[in-house]
């Protein structure tokens, strides 16, 4: 399939509830816009066992310093957290990666054709790009714009031995609206650990919220290899 903007390819993408609650998802990274997200106790409105809200979650726990992935459904999470990211259409979202990364959830060494993904060569690149950013985007704010007219920019890698390069990034790009998602642990931050049906089993790191039983969205390497390649 060629590189139709996602949120337009989603309407016949099979993925069930996980993203039909985009109004409940806005509210909540509405929120975290007006950097509220790092004191938010209070998951947006969604019952236990479902994946509504999942973009207010994954915003909320990112701007704890960063979100890390652990558990048996790390790949099945990042891949639908990946695909909520790039499909919402109420704010403007970017998404920044390894090649390896991406490789890693596409299953698949080709360049992935949507809108606000973008690869790059390997870790270093990568940070490069986020630190560029974060000076790119404090020189426009110091012109005048204000935080929330920037695009979301999250950073979904696997750290590696640049984690605490990364760790230094999400800290201080968290002002400018720049998160990190780490496959992985993550002590700087939050880690989640998530069963195979993406459901939260256990939220551990300073200011961890008590949203043990949520679920978060997942999808198949198949799925979503057809939602972007």
């Amino acid at each position: 399939m060629m590189g139709y903007p996602l949120r337009h390819r989603l309407s016949f993408a099979p993925l069930g509830g996980g993203l039909a609650r985009r109004g409940q998802d806005r509210e909540f990274a509405q929120l975290a816009r007006l950097q509220e997200a790092r004191t938010a106790t209070t998951p947006p409105p969604a019952e236990s066992g479902t994946s509504g809200g999942a973009m207010g979650y994954t915003v909320a726990l990112a701007a704890l310093h960063g979100l890390g992935l652990v558990g048996e459904g790390t790949d099945a999470v990042a891949r639908g957290l990946l695909g909520e990211l790039l499909a919402e259409g109420g704010i403007a979202v970017q998404v920044a990666m390894t090649q390896t990364d991406a490789a890693r959830l596409l299953g698949t060494r080709e360049k992935p054709k949507v809108e606000g993904w973008e690869v790059f060569a390997n870790r270093q690149e990568l940070l490069t790009h986020l630190q560029v950013e974060i000076v790119r985007r404090r020189g426009q704010r110091d012109g005048g714009a204000a935080a929330e007219d920037l695009p979301w920019l999250f950073a979904i890698t696997s750290p590696g031995d640049t984690a605490e390069a990364l760790h230094k990034v999400v800290d201080g790009g968290a002002e400018d609206l720049i998160m990190g998602i780490v496959l992985g642990e993550w002590p700087y931050g939050i880690t989640c650990t998530v069963d195979a049906d993406g459901h939260i089993t256990n939220l551990a790191g300073a200011g961890a919220p008590s949203w043990v039983g949520r679920r978060l969205p997942t999808l198949t390497t198949a799925e979503l290899t057809w939602l972007v390649l």
